[in-house]
């Protein structure tokens, strides 16, 4: 379950950090780079406001396993883009994959935690994520100085797909489990 997270978060971060540099590459204005991150940031609000809908139909793990497969091919498309529109397409569904990922995380720490311990289990998604925004950022740099922008993509992607790949078996877990 932390591990998750911890990918999750990676997918937050490293967006934050490389994606300037994609639209520097591919000459993209600061504008236009803000659209995108603005464009995220819209598709994350507007699944959340249907997130209680959606996770009446779903369980948690179902949509944590979403969220990693649907970031990890947002991360294979962007290197493939070349212009505005498909970017904007990609970003969209980033948002959409990102914006079930904390709530259903907090589901499930609920879920998997003793009630007198939920509060330490919280404690230490929270130390995790912010570990994460120091070390990934870190991490997403070096990978883009040794080996490009385009592997460094794929090597996230790759990684977030290994977390779906690791987790699969929780697709068919009982509605309400949230065991780690």
């Amino acid at each position: 379950m932390y591990i998750v997270a911890v990918i999750s978060q990676s997918t937050w971060d490293t967006l934050y950090v490389i994606l300037p540099i994609y639209g520097q590459q591919h000459h993209l204005s600061a504008s236009q780079v803000g659209t995108v991150f603005g464009t995220f940031s819209i598709f994350t609000l507007v699944v959340r406001l249907f997130l209680p809908a959606i996770s009446r139909r779903t369980q948690p793990w179902q949509l944590l396993l979403f969220s990693l497969a649907g970031s990890a091919l947002t991360y294979l498309g962007i290197p493939l883009t070349a212009s505005m529109p498909p970017l904007l397409a990609l970003v969209a569904w980033l948002g959409i994959a990102l914006g079930v990922a904390a709530p259903m995380l907090l589901i499930v720490i609920h879920a998997a935690s003793p009630p007198e311990r939920v509060g330490e289990a919280v404690g230490l998604r929270v130390t995790l994520m912010n570990g994460s925004q120091t070390a990934i950022p870190l991490l997403a740099g070096s990978l883009v100085s040794l080996l490009g922008l385009t592997a460094m993509f794929w090597a996230f992607a790759a990684l977030f797909f290994g977390g779906a790949w690791i987790n699969r078996d929780r697709w068919r877990a009982p509605k309400g489990a949230g065991r780690a």
